[in-house]
């Protein structure tokens, strides 16, 4: 489980500054090699307006991002480019009928473990806390000074070259000047299901994010509750056990802009349920006094927590007659209307989307045979309502829409249910979500 937090005390910036040296110095041998001092800060580290952003791996610190906002004193990206040409063209811009005042944003000293560096997810979540901050700071656009290597990553949130390369002396690499409206990088990081006036009000500010791999635990059951969760990304599954034989019994799963976890913050009972990442996700915490302050107390909004209650009493309806009368075939296009719904829209195709999720991972949220998953999958893929590479399902279009479009839906009845027991007859449609009452 990875945890990004903004740096608080006085080890979590040890940490950020230590990071940074063993990165840049002793990974990469910039800001003149090693060093006898093992910490790397400047005066934009006590900036009026300063975040130091940090990822934990458990313990151990593994990624860091510093954020400033300009107040007047200049900004990190400042001391390698000039941007006063820049910054004219925006008061020119803001002087326009419709102008808005520009208000400028730095991202700088982003290190990430040699170790950790093929986890673009601890780079994206940096960045969208970035862009958390910078909605609750009224951030118009945003600069950048970054190693030539790689401005391709920050092309893709959205940025743009404003400048030529230069060689830096100090850092001993080649730096390239870039810069993009805070609204095109806001796009890039929220998802756009997550545009909602209840979410966009959760994702402001400094809550945490916590970044979890198929499989992993987020909570367990009979544990107390110190925090509630909003899905960013991927699919939750909220499991019971029940029974003298201990048997798990699947609850409800949470897509992008589901809340989970906010009733141990509203009664003080213990967790009732175990929540697991039924794909690769990411969630952003919000701690028992900010969830209150932000939508339960005297200046949040009740209403918002009345649709969450209505929202989720709909889907354990959904969820209980599926489970009491729904045989194998429905209980699949169950899962697998929740993991479309889960899956990350392509920024230019938004009906085509992508999950990390596996046949036993749909098999274990349908709780089915893994060999009727299987078979769904092979023949979505033959009807081309899908793609499947590896763990990678990509889906072309709804997949539990196809299945029941088909003129000869798939039906797994051989590995559906024990032999001689017949698939109860429970309408297709009630494996979708029921109409708003």
């Amino acid at each position: 489980m990875i945890r990004v937090k903004v740096a608080r005390n006085g080890r979590e910036l040890d940490d950020v500054f230590h990071l940074r040296w063993h990165v840049y110095a002793q990974e990469e041998g910039l800001f003149g090699g090693s060093g006898s001092v093992p910490y790397i800060s400047d005066r934009f580290d006590a900036h009026p307006v300063c975040y130091n952003l940090i990822a934990y791996d458990g313990t151990e610190p593994v990624a860091t991002l510093r954020l400033n906002g300009d107040t007047g004193a200049g900004l990190p990206a400042d001391r390698y480019f000039d941007f006063s040409a820049y910054r004219r063209s925006l008061v020119e811009e803001a002087s326009r009928p419709g102008g808005r005042p520009p208000s400028l944003g730095c991202a700088s000293m982003l290190a990430v473990r040699r170790r950790w560096r093929h986890r673009r997810d601890i780079i994206a979540t940096l960045f969208k806390m970035a862009a958390g901050l910078g909605l609750a700071h009224g951030t118009t656009h945003v600069i950048v000074a970054v190693a030539e290597r790689t401005q391709g990553m920050y092309r893709r949130m959205g940025f743009a070259p404003v400048g030529e390369r230069t060689w830096i002396e100090e850092i001993g690499d080649h730096v390239v000047p870039l810069a993009a409206p805070f609204d095109a990088f806001a796009r890039w990081a929220f998802d756009r299901r997550l545009l909602q006036p209840h979410s966009m009000a959760l994702l402001e500010g400094e809550s945490e994010r916590i970044l979890l791999g198929a499989g992993e635990t987020l909570f367990r059951e009979g544990e107390r509750g110190e925090e509630c969760y909003m899905v960013e990304s991927g699919l939750l599954r909220a499991t019971r056990r029940a029974g003298q034989d201990g048997r798990e019994l699947l609850l409800a799963t949470f897509a992008p802009g589901d809340i989970v976890g906010e009733l141990a913050l509203i009664d003080d009972e213990p967790r009732s349920a175990t929540v697991t990442a039924a794909s690769n996700s990411e969630v952003l915490v919000l701690g028992r006094e900010e969830f209150r302050r932000r939508l339960g107390g005297p200046h949040g909004d009740p209403d918002t927590l009345l649709r969450i209650f209505a929202e989720r009493m709909r889907r354990m309806d959904d969820l209980a007659l599926l489970l009491a009368y729904g045989g194998a075939h429905q209980k699949l296009l169950y899962a697998l209307r929740s993991l479309y719904r889960a899956a990350t829209p392509e920024r230019r195709r938004p009906e085509v989307r992508s999950v990390t999720a596996s046949a036993a991972d749909i098999a274990q949220m349908a709780g089915v045979d893994p060999a009727v998953a299987q078979a769904a999958l092979e023949w979505l893929q033959q009807t081309g309502a899908c793609e499947v590479r590896g763990r990678r399902v990509r889906f072309l279009r709804e997949p539990a829409a196809a299945m029941e479009e088909a003129e000869a839906p798939f039906t797994p009845r051989a590995a559906a249910a024990p032999r001689g027991e017949e698939e109860a007859k429970v309408p297709l449609a009630l494996a979708a979500s029921r109409p708003r009452r």
